[in-house]
């Protein structure tokens, strides 16, 4: 199957045609491959990383806590940008392949580098480095998550195929999830001091990268082989600050993702 050209109208009928047919089993689990980077990154963040900075590196509480929100906060703001590049990305790859594949190698590095913090440096310097390294990993990670979701939209116009398509997803993610604390308190953490030992850190962090890198290496090939289905690139030209501001206003128009955000906030 050739990928599709964006100024071919027909190309793009055949691949309206081609999210009709019923998915594989293989299509589905290659693609659900890629939320092991979500489930993987998020939960070793959010249950290692602040004992890491302020009990093993000596960071306070306050200062780990304003340099991990500067990186939600950042990546907050980048988002709609993202999805706007992408929705309207042109290439022989399609709009989506290109920044999952740019996303993959910054997220894994970032990942690693985050438990690796300078020892021997002040509450300044070790500020900056988390900062910093949170801004890039949450960044990083968005640039794959955001349109490897949008993908799992485009796979199929069936209800029920879309909904199996979530469920194989959601599924790898929990199990990203289990690995990430499975090799934590299991393996690389364990005993009495085992969240104390500094040096455990980084090969956590290299053995949780690599499992995800090839989760989200299966997950690219799926969606490069089944490029054929995904739909075509936006038309909305212009300014991206326009488009993004278009698209913010189109999503609060909902009602249901309105409750959804609120909710989240």
């Amino acid at each position: 199957m050739t990928s599709p050209s964006a100024d071919d109208p027909g190309t793009w009928a055949a691949a309206a045609g081609d999210r009709s047919a019923p998915l594989t089993l293989r299509t589905k689990l290659g693609y659900s491959a890629g939320q092991f980077i979500d489930g993987i990154v998020n939960n070793a963040l959010s249950i290692f990383l602040l004992f890491y900075v302020t009990a093993v590196c000596g960071l306070s509480g306050a200062l780990a806590g304003v340099a991990l929100s500067i990186g939600m906060i950042v990546d907050a703001v980048m988002d709609p940008a993202i999805g706007a590049l992408s929705d309207g990305w042109h290439s022989r790859l399609g709009r989506r392949l290109p920044f999952m594949l740019m996303g993959l190698v910054p997220i894994a590095v970032t990942f690693v580098l985050i438990f690796m913090l300078p020892s021997g440096v002040g509450q300044g310097v070790l500020f900056a480095w988390l900062t910093v390294l949170s801004i890039l990993l949450r960044i990083s990670t968005s640039f794959f998550i955001l349109p490897y979701s949008a993908v799992g939209a485009e796979l199929s116009d069936n209800y029920a195929e879309r909904s199996s398509i979530m469920t194989w997803r959601w599924g790898l993610g929990m199990i990203g999830a289990a690995i990430a604390v499975a090799l934590g308190f299991g393996v690389f953490l364990t005993g009495h001091d085992g969240l104390s030992r500094r040096a455990a850190y980084p090969p956590f962090a290299l053995v949780l990268a690599g499992i995800f890198v090839v989760g989200g290496l299966i997950a690219a090939r799926t969606v490069y082989t089944a490029r054929g289905r995904l739909h075509a690139p936006s038309d909305n030209i212009g300014w991206l600050g326009a488009r993004v501001l278009r698209g913010l206003l189109e999503a609060f128009r909902n009602h249901s993702f309105r409750i959804l955000f609120i909710g989240a906030l």
